[in-house]
Protein backbone atom coordinates (compact mmCIF):
# COMPACT_ATOMS: atom_id res chain seq x y z
CA UNK A 1 0.00 0.00 0.00
CA UNK A 2 1.34 3.61 -1.25
CA UNK A 3 2.45 5.79 1.69
CA UNK A 4 0.25 9.14 1.29
CA UNK A 5 1.31 12.16 2.61
CA UNK A 6 -1.48 12.53 5.49
CA UNK A 7 0.16 8.72 6.60
CA UNK A 8 3.43 10.48 6.72
CA UNK A 9 2.22 13.75 8.24
CA UNK A 10 0.30 11.08 10.79
CA UNK A 11 3.65 8.86 11.75
CA UNK A 12 6.13 11.69 12.45
CA UNK A 13 3.12 13.42 14.58
CA UNK A 14 2.42 10.20 16.34
CA UNK A 15 6.43 9.49 17.26
CA UNK A 16 6.89 13.24 18.08
CA UNK A 17 3.81 13.00 20.65
CA UNK A 18 4.81 9.79 22.42
CA UNK A 19 8.82 10.59 22.06
CA UNK A 20 8.08 13.72 23.71
CA UNK A 21 5.76 12.81 26.16
CA UNK A 22 7.25 9.88 27.17
CA UNK A 23 10.94 12.09 27.35
CA UNK A 24 10.36 15.44 28.21
CA UNK A 25 7.05 16.48 28.63
CA UNK A 26 5.69 13.85 31.51
CA UNK A 27 2.32 15.12 32.95
CA UNK A 28 2.22 12.98 35.58
CA UNK A 29 3.54 9.74 36.83
CA UNK A 30 2.16 6.70 34.55
CA UNK A 31 0.35 9.67 32.21
CA UNK A 32 1.34 8.13 29.04
CA UNK A 33 0.80 8.79 25.44
CA UNK A 34 2.49 6.29 24.12
CA UNK A 35 -0.68 4.60 24.06
CA UNK A 36 -2.57 7.30 22.46
CA UNK A 37 -0.40 7.63 19.85
CA UNK A 38 -0.34 3.77 18.93
CA UNK A 39 -3.87 3.62 18.79
CA UNK A 40 -3.98 6.36 17.09
CA UNK A 41 -1.96 5.42 14.33
CA UNK A 42 -3.97 2.42 14.12
CA UNK A 43 -6.88 3.95 13.70
CA UNK A 44 -6.34 6.84 11.32
CA UNK A 45 -3.93 6.19 9.21
CA UNK A 46 -4.64 4.82 5.45
CA UNK A 47 -0.88 2.67 5.56
CA UNK A 48 -2.25 -0.15 8.77
CA UNK A 49 1.43 -1.77 8.08
CA UNK A 50 3.28 1.65 8.72
CA UNK A 51 1.53 2.05 12.15
CA UNK A 52 2.93 -0.70 13.44
CA UNK A 53 6.41 0.95 13.38
CA UNK A 54 4.85 3.85 15.56
CA UNK A 55 4.90 1.97 19.43
CA UNK A 56 8.27 0.40 18.19
CA UNK A 57 9.83 3.55 17.28
CA UNK A 58 8.67 5.38 20.09
CA UNK A 59 9.85 2.97 22.39
CA UNK A 60 12.94 2.68 20.54
CA UNK A 61 13.99 6.41 20.80
CA UNK A 62 12.95 7.13 24.07
CA UNK A 63 14.52 4.39 25.36
CA UNK A 64 17.41 5.16 24.46
CA UNK A 65 16.73 8.28 26.75
CA UNK A 66 15.20 7.25 29.65
CA UNK A 67 16.50 3.28 29.98
CA UNK A 68 14.25 0.05 30.36
CA UNK A 69 14.02 -2.32 32.49
CA UNK A 70 14.19 -6.56 32.43
CA UNK A 71 10.59 -6.39 31.20
CA UNK A 72 10.79 -4.37 28.03
CA UNK A 73 9.86 -7.23 25.96
CA UNK A 74 6.55 -7.27 27.58
CA UNK A 75 6.26 -3.38 27.54
CA UNK A 76 7.22 -3.06 24.17
CA UNK A 77 4.97 -6.12 23.26
CA UNK A 78 1.70 -4.87 25.03
CA UNK A 79 2.36 -1.55 23.16
CA UNK A 80 2.67 -3.71 19.31
CA UNK A 81 -1.12 -4.65 20.12
CA UNK A 82 -2.75 -1.15 20.54
CA UNK A 83 -1.97 -0.41 16.93
CA UNK A 84 -3.99 -3.76 16.09
CA UNK A 85 -6.79 -2.82 18.07
CA UNK A 86 -6.78 0.79 16.65
CA UNK A 87 -7.21 -1.19 13.67
CA UNK A 88 -9.96 -3.11 14.31
CA UNK A 89 -11.75 0.21 16.07
CA UNK A 90 -11.41 2.20 12.56
CA UNK A 91 -13.12 -1.09 10.74
CA UNK A 92 -15.96 -0.83 12.87
CA UNK A 93 -16.54 2.72 13.09
CA UNK A 94 -16.34 3.05 9.44
CA UNK A 95 -19.25 0.53 9.17
CA UNK A 96 -21.01 3.12 11.46
CA UNK A 97 -20.04 6.30 8.87
CA UNK A 98 -17.10 7.69 11.54
CA UNK A 99 -19.41 8.99 13.86
CA UNK A 100 -17.41 8.41 17.06
CA UNK A 101 -13.97 8.85 16.83
CA UNK A 102 -13.60 10.20 20.13
CA UNK A 103 -15.61 7.27 21.70
CA UNK A 104 -13.36 5.08 19.67
CA UNK A 105 -10.12 6.65 21.06
CA UNK A 106 -11.58 6.23 24.80
CA UNK A 107 -12.70 3.20 24.57
CA UNK A 108 -9.59 1.59 22.47
CA UNK A 109 -6.73 2.99 25.07
CA UNK A 110 -8.92 1.82 27.54
CA UNK A 111 -8.31 -1.98 26.84
CA UNK A 112 -5.26 -0.98 25.50
CA UNK A 113 -4.01 0.37 29.22
CA UNK A 114 -6.08 -3.02 30.90
CA UNK A 115 -3.98 -5.18 28.18
CA UNK A 116 -1.05 -3.27 29.08
CA UNK A 117 -1.39 -3.26 32.82
CA UNK A 118 -1.99 -7.36 32.89
CA UNK A 119 0.98 -8.30 30.44
CA UNK A 120 3.56 -6.20 31.81
CA UNK A 121 2.64 -7.14 35.35
CA UNK A 122 2.70 -10.92 34.27
CA UNK A 123 6.50 -10.11 33.39
CA UNK A 124 7.61 -8.24 36.38
CA UNK A 125 6.39 -11.78 37.52
CA UNK A 126 8.16 -14.09 35.10
CA UNK A 127 11.62 -12.15 35.18
CA UNK A 128 12.61 -10.06 38.31
CA UNK A 129 12.42 -11.54 41.50
CA UNK A 130 10.16 -8.72 43.09
CA UNK A 131 7.51 -11.45 43.17
CA UNK A 132 7.38 -15.38 43.44
CA UNK A 133 6.41 -17.30 40.23
CA UNK A 134 3.12 -18.02 41.35
CA UNK A 135 -0.95 -17.54 41.52
CA UNK A 136 -0.39 -15.12 44.82
CA UNK A 137 2.59 -13.38 43.48
CA UNK A 138 1.14 -12.71 40.00
CA UNK A 139 -2.09 -11.19 42.44
CA UNK A 140 0.72 -9.37 44.48
CA UNK A 141 2.00 -7.87 41.35
CA UNK A 142 -1.59 -6.90 40.16
CA UNK A 143 -2.65 -5.50 43.82
CA UNK A 144 0.81 -3.40 44.27
CA UNK A 145 0.49 -1.44 40.37
CA UNK A 146 -3.15 -0.60 40.95
CA UNK A 147 -1.49 3.07 41.63
CA UNK A 148 -0.22 2.80 38.38
CA UNK A 149 -2.99 1.48 36.81
CA UNK A 150 -5.50 4.03 37.89
CA UNK A 151 -2.89 7.23 36.43
CA UNK A 152 -2.58 5.73 33.31
CA UNK A 153 -6.44 5.00 33.00
CA UNK A 154 -7.27 8.88 34.12
CA UNK A 155 -4.64 10.46 31.47
CA UNK A 156 -6.07 7.73 28.96
CA UNK A 157 -9.60 8.55 29.47
CA UNK A 158 -8.96 12.52 29.24
CA UNK A 159 -6.57 12.65 26.95
CA UNK A 160 -7.56 9.82 24.35
CA UNK A 161 -11.04 11.19 23.29
CA UNK A 162 -9.66 14.94 23.28
CA UNK A 163 -6.90 13.68 20.50
CA UNK A 164 -8.82 11.67 18.97
CA UNK A 165 -11.61 14.02 18.37
CA UNK A 166 -8.63 17.16 17.16
CA UNK A 167 -7.15 14.37 14.49
CA UNK A 168 -10.89 13.64 13.48
CA UNK A 169 -11.75 17.34 12.91
CA UNK A 170 -8.61 18.48 11.45
CA UNK A 171 -8.41 15.35 8.93
CA UNK A 172 -12.01 16.23 8.06
CA UNK A 173 -11.17 20.24 7.15
CA UNK A 174 -7.95 19.23 5.29
CA UNK A 175 -9.78 16.78 3.76
CA UNK A 176 -13.11 19.54 2.89
CA UNK A 177 -10.53 21.96 1.84
CA UNK A 178 -8.38 19.64 -0.20
CA UNK A 179 -11.43 18.84 -2.32
CA UNK A 180 -13.16 22.52 -2.35
CA UNK A 181 -9.35 23.21 -4.06
CA UNK A 182 -9.90 20.23 -6.79
CA UNK A 183 -13.70 21.78 -7.20
CA UNK A 184 -12.33 24.98 -7.59
CA UNK A 185 -9.26 23.77 -9.95
CA UNK A 186 -11.76 21.95 -12.61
Amino acid sequence: MKITNNDKVLVLSFIALGFLTRTIFTIGPNVEFVTIASLGAGYFMNNKKLAMIVPLVIMALSDVVIGNTSIFLFTWSAFLLTPLIGVALSRVNKEKGNAYPALAGLGGSLLSVLIFYLWTNFGVVVTTAMYPDTISGLMNSYINALPFLKNQLYGNMVFAPMIFALIALAKDLFENKLQNLKEAIN
